[in-house]
């Protein structure tokens, strides 16, 4: 496969197809490390880095009432718990992962001006999920624009991805949009529907048949869909 790989890279240079490199780098690397990526992806305020939180059962991610995530984060199996932080220089530092939020959060790292390409955690409880990484990204459709560019130029590492939907929202332009553009570079991903506790089980139940009607309609393949909440 990775024979291939090199080859894809050759055709690549020889026709002057430069916009398809990022995928071939992205391949090559999944195969270097033996990984399958699943991001979580959705716009803003849609509960992403909470649900990465509950799955790990620790608070490991910052959440908070406004836009909070501006920095592409991996989360993937270790030993001990640890953290690296990627710079645009090539430069890398190990910090202590209660130092995270420093490097990640729009608060502490405003416009990115730590000029920070991507975090990456390393934890033991996520050996039962190895070699699974996941990939925790910053909201869509966020005031921030640097923090939607970020998302979408990562887009390209897929291997299978995790849709967020507020059910306060369902299924917005703009969610549309996004799982058009997932579905590119990922054809393996799930609709996770968002903040249930907010409503009844009746409203609820209408809720998931207008997604699942609405994405059916749009892309002609039956979704997979599923509720999601902190609290429950």
């Amino acid at each position: 496969m990775e024979s291939r790989v090199n080859r894809l890279e050759r055709i690549i240079h020889r026709r002057n197809f430069h916009g398809l490199l990022p995928l071939a780098e992205a391949l090559k690397r999944q195969l270097n490390d033996n990984c399958i990526e699943v991001a979580i992806v959705g716009q803003f305020k849609c509960g992403k880095s909470s649900l990465i939180n509950h799955l790990l059962k620790a608070e490991v991610l910052p959440t908070g009432v406004t836009p909070v995530t501006s920095v592409v984060t991996r989360i993937q199996y270790g030993e001990s718990a640890r953290c690296r932080i990627w710079f645009e220089n090539d430069k890398t530092y190990e910090v202590d992962i209660k130092e995270l939020p420093l490097y990640i959060v729009e608060e502490h790292n405003p416009g990115n001006y730590k000029r920070v390409v991507l975090a990456d955690v390393w934890l033991p409880q996520m050996q039962v999920l190895s070699p699974l990484k996941l990939v925790d990204t910053p909201g869509l459709g966020s005031i921030f624009a640097h923090n939607s560019e970020a998302t979408r130029h990562w887009l390209v590492n897929l291997s299978a991805a995790l849709i967020t939907v507020s059910a306060e929202r369902p299924l917005a332009a703009d969610d549309l949009n996004l799982v058009t553009e997932v579905r590119k570079y990922a054809p393996r991903f799930a609709i996770i529907i968002t903040k249930k506790d907010l409503f009844a089980s009746d409203q609820l139940h209408k809720i998931e048949t207008y997604v699942r009607q609405t994405l059916e309609k749009t892309f002609k393949k039956e979704p997979t869909v599923y509720f999601y909440s902190v609290k429950n």
